[in-house]
């Protein structure tokens, strides 16, 4: 299935409340990574760097996109959540930034889909990682689970 970066993008703004806020937009997508492009703008705190909260929001939502995507190409219909989040803030984000949400294995990918066609609920683990200047500023670590539906 062919898949319209743009409508992904469309989807999310439109579906989750807090994306609409966020200014991002989705800039690369290949089979294992996807990248997010933010303004620092739209995601500024009091000190003038990126606010923590948006750079997880956006780190979660860039390793969701890649997985919808995938999903969506495979046809396989579901339900995709995050279970578990953790994000590590390596070093301060003072202007626009990108967020490369990827899959390190495909092999690891496929196990995840064998197990969602036999099963109807599979876990994979998704790394995106926040560049800002070409510098690794942060790094997000999450657990999604798909639901066969």
């Amino acid at each position: 299935m062919n898949i319209d970066i743009k409508e992904i993008e469309k989807f999310i703004k439109n579906n989750i409340a807090l994306a609409e806020h966020l200014d991002f937009k989705i800039f690369e997508y290949s089979k294992t990574k996807l990248i997010l492009q933010a303004s620092l703008k739209a995601n500024k705190n009091h000190h003038n760097s990126a606010f923590g909260g948006s750079l997880s929001a956006l780190s979660i939502l860039s390793a969701w996109a890649l997985l919808d995507i995938k999903l969506k190409e495979l046809d396989i219909p579901n339900d995709l959540v995050i279970q578990e989040s953790s994000y590590k803030y390596l070093k301060p984000v003072f202007g626009d930034f990108e967020i490369i949400a990827s899959i390190e294995e495909e092999i690891i990918f496929n196990k995840f889909i064998n197990i969602l066609n036999k099963k109807k609920k599979s876990r994979i683990f998704v790394k995106s990682e926040i560049i800002f200047n070409n510098e690794l500023c942060g790094i997000h670590q999450g657990s999604y689970v798909a639901f066969k539906i």
